[in-house]
């Protein structure tokens, strides 16, 4: 089965309607027909003309051939005339947000689900997998950790490498068609074959409104591939900010912190990402940024200093056990790799904080003092942090001028002189 973009994308309209087991083995004309005089769900303009599209197309004679509900997340799986199977994921909640922990921070139950069902219906021929959102997520996963999936298009999927092993890794044979300035694809690693939607001029709504219809961000060409483009500014700084941060980094953690006391939050937020999305949603006090990079800075003060000392205590140790010809050089060699690793804490830190910055511009960019002001306390920021290093410096090359110099005079120490009689 070979399928063009808007193909994979009518059927993914059909993930909006009831689709129970009284439907399987029936046709997805049979089954538009059936839910339209049902009247039970109330469709927008965009889905109920794909519909009708999917309705006069030849893929409308595909047969539902088995489905699967896992809490929120739904799979329907269309066979054709040679067993050709296409299975479509969806994961339907009240809001786009309740989605992020499940699919990004992992919920096992749906994922095994997943797996148990694709292993039981991979079928004799061809298997396809798509969805949009976060069931083209679930789609990405299905196809990197099944066999026997040859193809799949997807759209908005935010990213799931890191769900996966490093096996699962080396071939997704999906496509990924991120919206554009959609905040959801821009969540997570990659690994499937991303490509940018182009922009659509007529889609002037909030682009921090993430349970608008992924229906209306996409346009075709006559051939029915996907028209795309560059990849948004929103979505380079969101990736940006997935790029920064090193979940097991102390810097990550003292920036999430400060972050999450200015937010005035307790326990909800410790997810880096999850805070970014409250970022975008409630913004925040331009006095209160202040007051999260001035903890930063204290903070990155402790994380060097503590560095510091264990730094010291090793450097002692390798200039004790080198020869005493090739000490200084040790120590100089060691010296060079402790600063570039002081520096990556710096650089980690102004990186990750100018990501969330950017956060904000971006939500608040209708207040060009706000945003002045934000770009303002990043240069303070940097600036303060810059200092740290200069000072943490100084402090490294006094303790070597120390030890060498303990090293020289101990071998300018003269004998001690004895009176033999």
């Amino acid at each position: 089965m070979e399928l063009t973009d808007r193909e994979y994308f009518l059927l993914n309209s059909l993930v909006e309607l009831n689709i129970t087991d009284e439907h399987l083995h029936d046709t997805i004309k049979d089954i538009l027909q059936a839910c339209r005089d049902s009247n039970e769900i109330q469709l927008n303009d965009d889905v109920r003309s794909l519909h009708q599209e999917l309705f006069s197309h030849d893929i409308s004679e595909l047969k539902l051939n088995a489905r699967m509900k896992a809490g929120e997340a739904e799979a329907y799986s269309f066979k054709d005339d040679n067993n050709d199977i296409i299975h479509i994921f969806s994961y339907k909640c009240a809001n786009v947000q309740e989605a992020f922990p499940v699919i990004m921070n992992g919920d096992g139950r749906v994922f095994d689900a997943v797996i148990r069902y694709m292993n039981e219906h991979q079928g004799e021929g061809d298997s396809l997998v798509s969805g949009h959102s976060w069931g083209g997520a679930i789609a990405v996963y299905a196809a990197a950790v099944t066999a026997g999936v040859h193809a799949g298009v997807v759209f908005d999927a935010p990213g799931i490498a890191d769900r996966l092993t490093t096996e699962q890794k080396v071939c997704v044979p999906v496509i990924n068609y991120a919206a554009y300035n959609s905040l959801v694809s821009a969540f997570g690693s990659h690994v499937e074959d991303i490509r940018y939607a182009a922009q659509q001029l007529a889609d002037d709504g909030d682009i921090f409104d993430m349970n608008k219809s992924v229906y209306s961000m996409f346009s075709f060409d006559q051939d029915g591939s996907v028209h795309v483009g560059e990849a948004s500014e929103i979505y380079q700084l969101i990736a940006k900010l997935y790029c920064v941060v090193d979940d097991e980094s102390p810097v990550s953690e003292v920036v999430v912190r400060a972050f999450n006391s200015a937010l005035e939050l307790e326990e909800t937020a410790y997810d880096p990402y999850g805070l970014m999305l409250l970022l975008l949603h409630n913004g925040l006090d331009p006095i209160k940024v202040k007051a999260a990079n001035h903890d930063i800075v204290s903070q990155c003060d402790r994380i060097l200093h503590h560095q510091c000392q264990t730094w010291k205590r090793e450097m002692n140790k390798r200039f004790e056990d080198s020869e005493m010809d090739e000490a200084e050089t040790v120590i100089g060699i060691y010296v060079d790799q402790v600063m570039l690793e002081a520096a990556s804490i710096v650089e980690r830190t102004i990186g990750y904080v100018s990501a969330l910055m950017g956060v904000l511009v971006i939500a608040n960019a209708d207040h060009p003092l706000y945003t002045a002001m934000l770009e303002e306390e990043m240069m303070a920021l940097s600036a303060a942090l810059e200092d740290r290093i200069e000072q943490f410096a100084e402090q490294i090359s006094e303790h070597v001028d120390k030890i060498i110099q303990m090293h020289r005079d101990s071998l300018f120490q003269l004998p001690e002189f004895h009176l033999d009689f």
